[in-house]
């Protein structure tokens, strides 16, 4: 495996860890503190409900 392999690798991971994290926003912010869905539970992250031209804005 060269360099320029590794590189893109790395990029791919990286890229579906933020995928993922995100992910686990909308869906901890839809179901809520209780639920095991999600990386983050619905108070810490972002509301999807309201986000609008101002971008995201934190419960």
């Amino acid at each position: 495996m060269n360099m320029k392999e590794k590189r893109y690798l790395i990029i791919i991971v990286a890229f579906l860890l933020v995928a993922l994290l995100f992910a686990g926003f909308i869906i901890g912010s839809h179901y809520g503190a209780g639920s095991s869905l999600g990386l983050i539970s619905g108070n810490g992250g972002i509301n999807a409900d309201s986000v609008g031209e101002n971008g995201f804005k934190w419960d």
